[in-house]
């Protein structure tokens, strides 16, 4: 029963240690370090929380002011002596303007909400692009090492090709076939003799055994050259082949420099150290995206920073119109 429950405990901090991780190295993750991180963000953010403070400030009533006053000697007055002063002030706005004055400045602090939700979806959409063009460079590396890989298959298939080539028993066997007409020849040559005292029609009957005993060794000949053909169109796939494989290291080399680079501009998005390292999911889900242009103005037109923040501006134009009345 204790293994049980020691086991237990191990699988559910294994589990807890895993999705910590997994959340850690998250794209949502990075973009709430890049705006907590970055420096204008905090800003904007600021400047909201401060309008927001000025909104009950804008309604309230002003402060009641009080003055006092002392004379070094008593003042002779009608009612007796004065020895002192003091006056009571309290201001009241006109009917309406407390309520204009809140309007504008709930206004003023939509505006500066507005102009933070810019700032933030302008850094993550940098955060974004630098993230996918990271992920398209890790793609674009891993094809670049398969192919690598494919390339030296085929380029140990085609030394073993070019290392089975028949090309070096074919010289022997036309040493061989060479061989064979030299040992003839004395009884040919006598024949021929004995036909040529005789009459002239076994002389044309020599002349053809003759030259049907050199068509084989003109087709070994032309055997032979067909094969030094084969060897050397395969070496030159060897070499074709080892050309591709250095131009995809070349590759492989320049991709890793790109990498380096861009995993720098992401940290520099992020506000952290350069050298920091960005974990990469290993495939990207494609989500089906079609463009409906009519629905696409509505919802710019409902959720675009910039044109909600000038919105805004024109409402408090208005509230401050009202209020100077």
């Amino acid at each position: 029963m204790r293994k049980i429950k020691i086991y237990l405990i191990t699988l559910l901090l294994m589990v807890t240690i895993g999705s910590a991780v997994a959340q850690t190295d998250s794209l949502s993750h990075y973009l709430e370090t890049a705006a907590r991180n970055n420096p204008g963000v905090k800003a904007d953010f600021t400047a909201y929380q401060a309008s927001l403070q000025q909104i009950p400030q804008a309604g309230a009533i002003p402060d009641p002011q009080l003055d006092m006053g002392f004379f070094l000697k008593p003042m002779d007055i009608i009612d007796g002596r004065q020895i002192a002063d003091f006056t009571l002030m309290q201001m009241f706005p006109w009917f309406g303007t407390r309520k204009a004055a809140q309007t504008e400045a709930g206004h003023m602090a939509n505006m500066a909400f507005e102009k933070f939700r810019e700032s933030r979806d302008n850094l993550y959409l940098q955060v974004y692009t630098q993230w996918f063009v990271l992920c398209s460079l890790r793609q674009q590396l891993a094809n670049n090492r398969e192919n690598k890989d494919l390339l030296a298959q085929l380029e140990t298939l085609a030394l073993r090709k070019f290392s089975a080539s028949p090309s070096q028993s074919v010289p022997a066997s036309g040493n061989r076939m060479q061989s064979s007409p030299a040992t003839a020849s004395p009884a040919t040559s006598a024949g021929g003799m004995a036909s040529m005292g005789g009459n002239m029609g076994n002389m044309g009957s020599t002349a053809t055994a003759s030259s049907s005993r050199n068509e084989p060794m003109a087709s070994m000949n032309a055997g032979a050259e067909m094969s030094a053909m084969g060897a050397s169109s395969g070496m030159s796939d060897v070499l074709r082949i080892q050309l591709e494989i250095a131009e995809v290291e070349n590759t492989i080399e320049s991709l890793l420099s790109q990498v380096s680079a861009e995993t720098a501009a992401f940290n520099t998005l992020l506000n952290r150290s350069a050298e920091s390292p960005v974990h990469l999911p290993d495939s990207i889900r494609q989500i089906p995206f079609s463009l409906d242009l009519p629905a696409t103005v509505t919802q710019i037109n409902q959720r675009n920073p910039m044109l909600a923040m000038l919105d805004q501006e024109g409402l408090a134009y208005k509230a401050k119109a009202e209020m100077d009345k």
